[in-house]
């Protein structure tokens, strides 16, 4: 109470209190100065021995109190108040539940374990490099971001919150902060190697909700107070783990440009420190020669994308509209004639690579892949060891089918986008991942060619499933993107190198007074040979296609007007790019019309497929040309029941019908539909990659699997690449070569045993 003023509850008197020393001194001079005073003065005692009856009197009398003030600092007799020592940091007990003791004593042991035990398993299991000091180093990295980074900085986060709520630390407290936060890292490195950036949050995030009884019980706090701890501590936690991810993927982005520089980043399919994180793999040196023969289209041509979208020269010439006839002994009946070459000053002295009918550089061996060299009916690769569909086909010992395998460097992708004539090359949507979304192409057969990667939008529009939007070429050069804009455009994507755009131009018939331009939707259909595309424009009345070149400027080479269509998702282009066909309605009946390409004022030929068979109304679902283009079949289907039906292109009668059963609703629902119906070498029909069947006869040739495909895609006209869902949940591709001259027999012979 010393220098507190108090009032006097029988005089009322207000008084400071002093100190022992100043009410002493004070004292002795009371009784001296009392007489003269004209009020009352009370010592800082606040004893009542010293008040007398005259003291009473005169207070009561004059009804003032004269109040003593305190000695300042310095005066003589007056010292500093004592200084009260600080209490002490409240000690944390052990929380009031049976068995606490016991599982505060092993909780951080048991947390140290699960991570020792998932992180390495998960390293060593998502790692496709098929090096194992990828998974070391995964694991090293992951450790030294968590001990180096996050748990320092946590435990820093602890010890000041701690402070300012005056709590005493539990004993270990630092390796108490590193058990319990090691199981939100342990979960984030393992979301994140499954599905990227996503992954990472989500996996963060739980790992944190789920260890918050953790840290209430190893930390021994009120639970009052745990929620304001917590949130300051989980919230530091997490940012440490953005940063260690930043760390992370800065890591992944050094290392590939290092093992580029050493020429080493075509040897891992995937980034070594990631399946998720970006990884760019250069190109495989060319042997450049001058040109002899092929076109544009061989798979190997450079691109001849313009930078500049308004670049002027000399367009492409057309394919020439009648099929070119290949001498019997190639091995590619898809040969057709080259298209010219554009003349302009910048690639007169171009040159390219000649390719074999595989795809293949000079001196590739088709059949000579790595993966394939211990025969197709031996024990099979490690690539195709455990997989069903794979094995299912080489148990089957067809003598038509020369080889089958998985690829194992295909990694893990959502879907594929294929070109839209027989190519080798074929794109696909990567998952979301550390490095961000990506379209990839690649080459599978008869040898693994990565062309590279396009970074796409993340917000679930730039997908395959995204009709209209995205196109592969057929040489595996670029991607065609069509913008969503006002004025829309093609966006050129290289796979490498530089790109441009090609404004699109609304068909005349829909910019005329009364049309309403929110209704005209642009559909990119595809690229067709000779470095072009096609666009679809429809509204509710009216529907065109419209063929560009990759050099325009923005005016289309030609424009088709295409008739009453309900299967807007079914249409084909010949291998040799001169014809467009496409279901339409006219009246009661149902054509397949066949445009020119190369001449918009050829007739078009309409081919009749509504005629109903056994009372059986069918739609079409399917077209393909065969590979000189000289014919064209239809794929009709009306539940499992399939009919196929074929016509010369100078005919108009049918050549053949067959019969087929296709596979139900039901099996292909919720899964990737890509092509279903192709026309091989031989003579033969593929239909949903499962049955194969004679094109002049109709008869069923073989069964090539019994398992589901969801879609197909011919390499060239006797290697077909195939979709189906693996059985560890993801979709997988696999390669199927077949033998022509097998598959020219007839079916009993060609599937003897």
């Amino acid at each position: 109470m010393v220098g507190k003023k108090i009032r006097c509850r029988q005089c009322g008197g207000v008084f400071v209190v002093e100190s022992g020393d100043a009410a002493s001194s004070s004292s002795s001079t009371m009784g001296r100065s009392a007489s003269s005073l004209t009020g009352s003065t009370l010592t800082g005692t606040g004893s009542q021995a010293g008040l007398t009856g005259t003291n009473a009197g005169q207070r009561s009398a004059i009804g003032a109190t004269t109040v003593m003030t305190r000695p300042r600092v310095g005066q003589a007799g007056a010292r500093p108040a004592p200084v009260k020592p600080a209490a002490a940091p409240a000690p944390g007990e052990f929380q009031s539940f049976p068995g606490s003791q016991i599982i505060e004593a092993w909780m951080p042991l048991g947390l140290c374990l699960v991570a020792a035990v998932w992180v390495p398993a998960e390293s060593f299991s998502s790692n496709n490099t098929g090096a194992a000091w990828a998974a070391l180093v995964r694991i090293a990295l992951f450790a030294a971001i968590y001990f180096l980074l996050v748990s320092p900085v946590t435990f820093y986060a602890v010890k000041s919150v701690f402070q300012r709520k005056r709590r005493a630390l539990p004993p270990e407290a630092r390796w108490r902060v590193i058990a319990t936060f090691l199981f939100p890292a342990t979960l984030a490195y393992v979301f994140s190697s499954l599905s990227g950036i996503t992954g990472f949050v989500v996996g963060a995030l739980l790992g944190l909700i789920v260890v918050a009884m953790v840290f209430w019980l190893l930390f021994r706090l009120d639970p009052q107070e745990t929620a304001n701890v917590y949130a300051v501590v989980g919230g530091t936690c997490f940012g440490t783990l953005v940063l260690g991810m930043l760390i992370y993927m800065g890591a992944g982005a050094l290392l590939n440009r290092a093992m580029i520089a050493q020429n080493a980043a075509r040897d891992f399919k995937e980034n070594p420190l990631g399946p998720t994180l970006a990884w760019a793999v250069p190109a495989k040196p060319e042997v450049k020669q001058p040109r002899t023969t092929g076109g544009d289209d061989s798979p190997l041509a450079p691109a001849t994308v313009s930078a500049q979208p308004n670049q002027t020269s000399a367009p492409a010439a057309p394919p020439s509209a009648q099929p070119v006839a290949t001498p019997a002994n190639t091995t590619n009946a898809n040969t057709v004639a080259a298209p010219a070459s554009p003349t302009s000053a910048t690639n007169a002295d171009s040159v390219q690579s000649s390719a074999t009918a595989d795809g293949a550089a000079p001196g590739e061996d088709p059949d000579m892949d790595p993966a394939l060299r211990q025969g197709l009916f031996g024990t099979g690769t490690p690539a195709v060891e455990g997989d069903p569909f794979i094995q299912g086909i080489q148990n089957a010992k067809l003598k038509w089918v020369k080889w089958v395998y998985r690829p194992a460097d295909q990694g893990i992708y959502e879907q594929t986008l294929s070109p839209m004539v027989p190519s080798p090359f074929v794109a696909m949507f990567r998952p979301s991942g550390i490095g961000g979304r990506t379209i990839e192409c690649c080459r599978l057969a008869p040898l693994y060619r990565g062309m590279g990667a396009i970074p796409v939008s993340d917000d679930g529009t730039d997908t395959a499933s995204a009709t209209g939007r995205f196109a592969v070429t057929d040489d595996g050069t670029a991607l065609l993107r069509l913008t969503n804009s006002a004025n829309p455009k093609l966006e050129i994507l290289p796979f490498r190198g530089a790109g441009g755009a090609v404004n699109l131009t609304v068909p005349a018939e829909f910019t005329k007074p009364g049309t309403d331009p929110g209704l005209i939707t642009p559909e990119l259909l595809g690229a067709v040979p000779g470095r072009r595309f096609l666009v679809r424009w429809s509204n509710a009345d009216q529907t065109f296609v419209q063929l560009y070149d990759l050099q325009s400027t923005g005016t289309p080479r030609l424009s088709l007007k295409l008739g009453q269509n309900y299967w807007p998702n079914v249409y084909a282009v010949s291998p040799d790019g001169n014809w467009f066909a496409a279901p339409e309605r006219e009246a009661d009946r149902t054509f397949i019309a066949v445009r020119s390409l190369s001449n918009a004022k050829t007739p078009v030929v309409l081919f009749p497929t509504d005629e109903a068979v056994d009372n059986v109304r069918r739609d079409p679902v399917g077209i393909a040309f065969s590979p000189d283009s000289s014919r064209m079949a239809v794929l009709l289907e009306h539940g499992t029941d399939g009919l196929i039906r074929s016509w010369l292109m100078a005919g108009e009668l049918p050549e053949a019908n067959a019969a087929c059963k296709v596979p139900a609703a039901e099996e292909m629902l919720g899964q990737q539909k890509g092509r279903r119906f192709d026309w091989m070498a031989g003579g033969k029909w593929l239909v949903h990659g499962r049955m194969v069947i004679d094109a002049a006869t109709g008869a069923t040739f073989g069964t090539l699997t019994d398992g589901v495909v969801t879609g197909q895609q011919l390499a060239d006209d006797h290697t077909a690449y195939l979709n189906y869902l693996g059985t560890d949940g993801h979709p997988h591709m696999a390669v199927v070569k077949f033998n022509p001259a097998a598959l020219s027999g007839k079916g009993a012979e060609a599937t003897k045993k």
